[in-house]
C-alpha cells in the first residue's frame, strides 16, 4: 500500500521512511523479494532480521532469499551458528594471501631439500572462524567497500541514541477513511 500511495504521488513529497521487519525469515511478507528490489527507488529501506540465512532461503525459496540479499545494500552479521549462514559470510568477505612455504626432496639418500616459497589463497575468515566470533563482534558487508569487522554497540552505549529515545514521534497526518459498505440480508431490511 506504502509503494501504490507513493507511486500514486509525488516522491519528492515523503519523507524517507524505514520498515523494519524482524523474524523476516519466519513471518512471510508477500512479494517481499520484488519490494525489496524497488522500495529504494521510493524513498523506503527496509531494516530486515532474520536469525539465519536458511530461514530467507525456506521462507522465500533460494532464488527470492538470494533477490532479497542482493538488494540489501549492508548486511550486518552477529556470530553465525548455522553453518550456511557462516559459509555465506566467509564466501563474502573474500580471500587474503599468505606465505606458504613448501619444503619437498628427490628420492636418495643424499639429496638436497628444496624448500619453495610462495603464496597462497585463504579464506579471510573460514566458517568456523566466522561461528567462533566473540558475542559483541560483528561482520558488516556492505555494496562497494570493504567488510568491516567490529563491535556491537547497543543502545545503552551510545548518549546519542539515549536522549533520541526521550524524543516524542512526529506527528502523523491523520488519513480518512471512506465509511465502511454495510449490506442487509436478503429482503433489504433487518430482522429481529
Amino acid at each position: 500500500a506504502l509503494a501504490r500511495e507513493t507511486d500514486r504521488r509525488a516522491a519528492h513529497t515523503y519523507r524517507p521512511v524505514i520498515i523494519a521487519v524482524d523474524e523476516a525469515g519466519r513471518v512471510k511478507v508477500p512479494n517481499l523479494p520484488d519490494l525489496s528490489s524497488t522500495l529504494a527507488g521510493r524513498n523506503v529501506s527496509l531494516a530486515l532480521y532474520v536469525q539465519a540465512l536458511d530461514q530467507l532461503w525456506d521462507t522465500y525459496g533460494l532464488n527470492g532469499g538470494e533477490t532479497i540479499l542482493a538488494n540489501c545494500h549492508h548486511k550486518v552479521f552477529h556470530p553465525a551458528l548455522s553453518p550456511k549462514t557462516a559459509q555465506y559470510i566467509s564466501d563474502h568477505l573474500g580471500k587474503v594471501s599468505v606465505p606458504e612455504e613448501k619444503r619437498s626432496r628427490a628420492p636418495g639418500w643424499f639429496s638436497p631439500e628444496t624448500i619453495t616459497q610462495g603464496y597462497a589463497a585463504r579464506p579471510l575468515l573460514t566458517p568456523d572462524e566466522v561461528r567462533m566470533l566473540g558475542p559483541d563482534e560483528i561482520i558488516v558487508l556492505s555494496r562497494n567497500a570493504l567488510p568491516v569487522r567490529g563491535k556491537r554497540l547497543g543502545f545503552p552505549d551510545l548518549k546519542v541514541l539515549r536522549e533520541r529515545a526521550k524524543l516524542e514521534p512526529t506527528p502523523l497526518q491523520r488519513l480518512e477513511l471512506p465509511p465502511p459498505k454495510l449490506s442487509l440480508p436478503a429482503g433489504g431490511a433487518e430482522q429481529s
